[in-house]
């Protein structure tokens, strides 16, 4: 490949996606590897072995190696101007960037955050199905740090990122492609299977009806608005079997495209009073901008704010106790994997 083509990267924010927000926030790509102090003084690969083996005594070699290779790619193969991939947990989405500067050491930042690389956003929640499905299946790695995809595929990305913007939401091609050899991670396949089943099987009526059962399933007597304007309020919940006990619980679902941001939150917050409920569940498939969270933040022991993936993991909580049309529509099972990686310490 000629230098004068621009590479992919991706740089993860955390096993649970707990570095996403500042990341996303504060316009750079993170990694952890916190007990390390700044790195920008390392020149070789033999230093930064030595250096992670002095860190880390009780990892053993292939761990020692898999982390080098990650930290010298972040580093110094990562150039200016290359494009960076971040998926996203909370989303089926990912964003895009550029990178516009070196490696700095912030002592500042939160201490799994001090290890960054400054980063223009490009798209900041860009569908995954948008993406060719090589570059697709090359983000389920338990790698941070890694190359992706061909000479072709900034090209391609960026095709997704404008076709994105002009309101194109078409699915990526079913492209056949190398990925950077490494270990898959299981647990990210299935939970990204059932955002997609989920986004494809059901209408935003449906989606709310499935919220429905998740709270039937923990013991509230509920109410499903019917289909059309719902007054800002798509289910009801409270506790007892004629439902008047409390808490009274107000639900809204957003189940489109659109990221909450802090108009939908203020409005929604005003639902909540207006329906005299203790608590408001506001739910959005797509997420929430960094400014809706900021806010909703003083308002945390009345309001919460579920994206998928925190949709999916109360649906994962109660599944068991669905009663069986549910379970059917959303068909799973358990399944024991070997934990292959050994924890996130990245």
């Amino acid at each position: 490949m000629s230098r004068s083509q621009m590479r992919v990267w991706c740089v993860r924010a955390g096993a649970r996606g707990e570095r996403e927000q500042f990341a996303l926030d504060n316009d750079v790509v993170v990694i952890g590897w916190q007990e390390l102090d700044d790195l920008t003084s390392v020149g070789t690969w033999e230093e930064l072995t030595k250096l992670l083996s002095d860190t880390y005594p009780n990892k053993n070699k292939r761990s020692i190696g898999m982390s080098c290779g990650q930290i010298w790619r972040f580093l110094k193969e990562i150039s200016e101007n290359d494009m960076v991939l971040l998926p996203l947990k909370s989303t089926p989405t990912v964003a895009v960037g550029k990178i516009v500067g070196p490696y700095k050491f912030v002592p500042t930042n939160p201490p799994d955050a001090k290890h960054v690389r400054p980063v223009k956003w490009l798209e900041k929640s860009l569908p995954r199905s948008m993406l060719d499905a090589d570059i697709q299946r090359s983000l389920y790695t338990y790698l941070t740090v890694f190359k992706v995809g061909d000479e072709e595929c900034a090209k391609r990305i960026q095709k997704a990122v404008n076709d994105f913007r002009r309101g194109r939401l078409g699915v990526g091609k079913a492209v056949e492609g190398e990925m950077e050899e490494s270990v898959i991670d299981p647990e990210q396949v299935a939970f990204d299977l059932i955002l997609k089943h989920i986004e494809r099987e059901f209408s935003p009526h449906e989606l709310a009806k499935l919220v429905a059962e998740i709270f039937k399933a923990q013991g509230f007597n509920v109410e499903v608005s019917q289909p059309g304007p719902d007054g800002g309020v798509d289910v009801l919940a409270a506790a007892g079997e004629l439902g008047t006990s409390k808490p009274h619980i107000c639900i809204q679902v957003k189940s489109g495209k659109t990221v909450v941001d802090v108009r939908m939150l203020r409005e929604f917050r005003d639902t909540v009073r207006k329906f005299r409920a203790d608590y408001g569940f506001l739910i959005s498939w797509s997420g929430f901008n960094s400014a809706a969270r900021q806010e909703a933040r003083s308002d945390f022991f009345h309001i919460k704010l579920w994206d998928a993936r925190a949709l999916v993991e109360a649906l994962l909580g109660v599944y068991p106790k669905l009663p069986e049309e549910w379970r059917q529509r959303v068909p799973l099972k358990r399944i024991w994997t070997l934990a292959l990686w050994e924890g996130e310490w990245s």
